[in-house]
């Protein structure tokens, strides 16, 4: 980028004639603010993230300076940019070339409930794809009045974080004319700088600048290339793959109390089964998270209003290999029907050493995949025991256990 500046923040982060990208905040609102959803993990994904592609040209870009849309991105320096597990954009034709004129072009942003942007309790991310160029001169100070954090590309090619007390430069110098995937994580009061993926700069302690932990702009100045902005929650690098279609109608992901809430990486996936669910309508009050945490783990089909599986699972043969080895044969039903084809967990044994001893985890007895049950409901496996037990039970638990 030529004299460009980046800034999020209160309604101001800037692209000047410089390489520069700058977390800003600022006091005014102008126009209508685009939103970023209070909830990331959802269905579809891209329904938790503030995505703007630049296919067409924004409203808020237009209000000011001369900034058009160019085919630029697919023939220029696009070599080296990380691929993510969830394609958050559809195939780039289009990017936005900046040329403001001297004016400031600002993406106001609101949450969900039409307030600021918040990440005192969980982190923001912003991320874009950005060709640099660098400055020549440190950019104007008043450009910097309302900004909590600034990036900008030196004359030595060198990334310039400018933050609450001054300056950080990363040693690492820049290629001309290439793309580069940057990405600022803010969470209370500190960012995370990112290129590429990998970090550049972290722990850094945002500068004073209107309301503490709250963002709600992205703005630019000046003149270069931009696609591709992602405002959310949740991070763009997220490893699971999360769901592309919406849940059917009437299902929501908020369930009554009921015990163990998954973890992100278990909801998405829940998300992913839930959205597949073609004669689901709705989730009835007895369905509670850890009934539906089973239904998902058994792969049940739920339709209609949709309340809790009966699950029959057991052992129903023992083959004793050795002292330390078994073949064991579990049997699945569900709602009376057996169960057939992969599931969505794995099988756990459990053992005893004596009638009244508790239940112990046997370490190491445990499908190393997904189990897969056959047209009786039965899935055979050899598991390795320790030395003692002679009572056993198979349990279901999720794939990464």
């Amino acid at each position: 980028m030529k004299n460009c500046l980046f800034k999020l923040g209160r309604r101001t982060v800037r692209v000047s004639a410089c390489a520069f990208m700058a977390v800003a905040v600022c006091t005014n609102k102008s126009w209508a603010a685009d939103v970023v959803p209070d909830v990331w993990n959802t269905a579809p994904m891209k329904a938790g993230a503030y995505l703007e592609s630049f296919e067409t040209l924004p409203a808020w870009a237009n209000l000011t300076g001369s900034s058009l849309l160019t085919e630029t991105f697919p023939t220029t320096g696009i070599s080296g940019l990380p691929v993510r597990a969830n394609d958050w954009f559809d195939t780039s034709v289009n990017v936005l070339e900046l040329s403001t004129d001297g004016t400031v072009l600002t993406n106001e942003l609101e949450n969900s409930s039409s307030g600021a942007v918040d990440f005192e309790n969980e982190p923001v991310y912003v991320d874009m794809r950005v060709r640099f160029n660098p400055m020549d001169e440190e950019p104007d100070a008043a450009l910097l009045t309302n900004c909590k954090l600034a990036l900008f590309v030196n004359s030595d090619t060198n990334l310039v974080v400018v933050r609450s007390d001054g300056a950080s430069t990363n040693t690492t110098e820049l290629v001309a004319d290439k793309w580069y995937q940057v990405t600022v994580v803010m969470s209370n009061n500190l960012c995370d700088v990112k290129l590429d993926d990998e970090n550049v700069f972290t722990g850094l302690t945002l500068k004073t600048s209107g309301t503490d932990n709250e963002l709600d702009a992205v703005s630019f100045h000046g003149s270069g290339y931009v696609d591709n902005l992602y405002v959310s929650h949740g991070a763009p690098t997220y490893a699971v793959v999360g769901p592309t279609v919406a849940l059917p109608a009437g299902v929501t992901t908020t369930l009554p109390v009921g015990g163990n809430v998954p973890s992100d990486e278990e909801q998405t996936k829940r998300n992913v089964w839930l959205s597949g669910q073609s004669g689901l309508t709705s989730l009835s009050l007895n369905m509670t998270q850890d009934k539906l945490n089973e239904a998902y783990l058994v792969d049940a089909d739920i339709t209609g209003d949709a309340g809790p599986v009966t699950i029959d699972f057991g052992i129903s043969a023992i083959d004793v290999v050795s002292p330390t080895s078994l073949k064991i044969t579990a049997k699945l039903s569900l709602d009376s029907s057996v169960k057939t084809g992969t599931i969505n967990g794995r099988i756990q044994l459990l053992g005893k050493t004596t009638k009244n001893a508790n239940w112990a985890t046997l370490s190491g007895a445990i499908t190393p995949s997904v189990a897969d049950f056959d047209v009786n409901g039965e899935a055979v496996y050899d598991f390795t025991i320790p030395v003692g037990y002679k009572i056993f039970k198979p349990t279901i638990v999720p794939l990464g256990e």
